[in-house]
């Protein structure tokens, strides 16, 4: 769009990277790119849509870059960048760090747990078998709160 002499609000961005988000990843880390070059500060919107761009394309070590990025920008991760980063793991064979993300989900507090347990139960489901045999461990972590820390010792 820049390249077309257009110029749009963020609001706009983030409309844009969060419907392509799926169905068209690459156009989702260009705009992300686009944005940041224009010198606008993504939010946590805009890297929750990246970071699912990331996962979608298999970038995994970018996307874990990306959300330690967040934390050096002072953006505090919320219930959909921590699914998201339980998915990165958990497709990239790393199942230790996709429970640590998940305990920060499950004793971080934040509204609709279930759609949290409904999310990083079915992104466990490739390394771990199936969905409606999660391993004990994840089970365990409900109720349980895990310190920041541990979840950037987690990457």
């Amino acid at each position: 769009m820049k390249s077309e002499g257009v110029t749009i609000a963020r609001i706009v961005y983030h409309c844009i990277m969060m419907a392509f988000e799926r169905s068209d990843p690459e156009l989702t880390l260009t705009i992300f790119e686009e944005m940041e070059g224009l010198g606008m500060k993504p939010d946590g919107v805009a890297y929750n849509a990246v970071l699912g761009a990331c996962c979608q394309l298999g970038m995994h070590e970018r996307a874990r870059h990306l959300f330690l990025q967040m934390a050096e920008r002072e953006l505090v991760p919320d219930r959909k960048s921590y699914s998201i980063m339980v998915k990165v793991c958990a497709t990239s064979n790393q199942p230790e760090a996709a429970l640590t993300f998940m305990g920060t989900i499950c004793g971080s507090g934040a509204s609709s747990p279930i759609a949290g347990r409904t999310t990083t139960r079915s992104s466990l489901a490739s390394p771990f078998g199936a969905p409606s045999t999660p391993p004990r461990r994840t089970t365990t972590c409900f109720g349980r709160r895990c310190a920041p820390a541990a979840t950037r010792a987690a990457l």
